[in-house]
């Protein structure tokens, strides 16, 4: 479960709901978060309506890690040491 805030008010805006523990996040250039869990899956998230947009997999074991580099590409690392680059959007 990821919940967002809003800091100003301290009111919970929304509540992400995964069926396995979100591992890492990241945010995109264009409004979405991008979670991974141990699903294996990456999933990508409207921040405008929290609706899920996609949900990506290429990977066999738990992603550990993921950034966005400034060309807007996701690079994810998984604990076997395999890392993917993705052209999400």
């Amino acid at each position: 479960v990821l919940k967002v805030w809003d800091i100003k008010s301290g009111i919970c805006l929304n509540t992400i709901k995964d069926n396995q523990c979100i591992k890492c996040m990241v945010f995109g250039k264009h409004d979405e978060l991008i979670t991974s869990s141990r699903s294996n899956y990456i999933k990508i998230w409207d921040m405008k309506n929290f609706n899920l947009l996609k949900s990506l997999q290429g990977h066999d074991q738990f992603i550990e890690d993921m950034c966005i580099t400034k060309e807007g590409l996701l690079i994810t690392a998984d604990d076997k040491g395999v890392i993917k680059i993705w052209k999400i959007l």
